[in-house]
């Protein structure tokens, strides 16, 4: 008798098709990428990358450390007197090299445009104008404002005192310019609000621009000018009064009038 027919599918029809379902599943080997590796970094590297870091350190060391300043102008206090006093308000050492009217005609050739203030930083870099340098000096001694609307005030406050010095040897500055002057001065002190300064509320290398016009003033030196002039307005009086109450002010003047 023959045997039964098996099931369609659960035997090979075929010898090939036997020993497919006979042996093993076949394993599929696939080749997996290894990684590479870096080689270790070498010995000069290493030195390489520590003198990099070194070079960044050093850098903002630098820039962190005031710079060498050295300040020429006369044995007198005008144009460079409110950078002295900024200097000193904030700590910062400084050669404070005063020339005497005699020396000047031989030293005149060697400045940049003639004229002094000069201030040298570092031994290699120099500014001139005693504008441009109360403000550098200012930024050195945080006493310019970091917004810049703001520090456009304050360098029009002295533009402002800048332009009044320049007229102050006219034989009517105390009759008819100064009165001028001294009304913008104290609009703007008004205006700013009234806590005695001239930009924002805290002292600024502005304040110390006045300060030295005002000293100026006051001191006599120029015979058309009377030691009065400020008596009739009461907001520069108090402000003058508000300076000379800094410690600092107040002992850098004191020095000076022992000398």
């Amino acid at each position: 008798e023959r045997p039964a027919p098996a099931p369609h599918g659960l035997l090979s029809h075929n010898k090939a098709d036997s020993f497919a379902l006979c042996a093993p599943p076949q394993t599929h080997h696939t080749h997996q990428h290894t990684p590479h590796t870096p080689a270790m970094a070498t010995l000069q590297d290493v030195d390489e990358q520590i003198a990099a870091l070194t070079r960044k350190i050093e850098a903002v060391q630098a820039a962190q450390k005031p710079p060498h300043l050295r300040l020429q102008y006369f044995n007198a206090p005008g144009r460079a007197e409110p950078i002295r006093m900024a200097l000193h308000y904030a700590n910062i050492p400084f050669d404070d090299e005063r020339i005497e009217f005699a020396d000047w005609p031989a030293k005149k050739a060697s400045m940049p445009f003639e004229s002094m203030p000069v201030l040298h930083v570092d031994h290699h870099k120099v500014l001139a104008q005693s504008n441009a340098i109360l403000a550098y000096v200012g930024k050195l001694a945080n006493l310019y404002p970091t917004d810049p609307f703001l520090g456009g005030k304050v360098d029009e406050v002295m533009c402002l005192v800048e332009d009044s010095v320049t007229q102050a040897v006219r034989p009517d500055f105390g009759e008819k310019v100064w009165p001028r002057f001294a009304a913008y001065l104290v609009k703007l002190l008004e205006k700013n609000g009234k806590n005695s300064f001239f930009v924002g509320d805290s002292l600024t290398v502005a304040d110390l621009k006045v300060l030295g016009l005002l000293n100026f003033l006051l001191s006599g030196f120029l015979k058309h000018v009377p030691t009065t002039c400020i008596d009739s307005y009461p907001e520069l009086l108090q402000f003058k009064e508000h300076m000379d109450q800094q410690p600092k002010i107040a002992e850098w003047i004191a020095r000076q009038q022992k000398k």
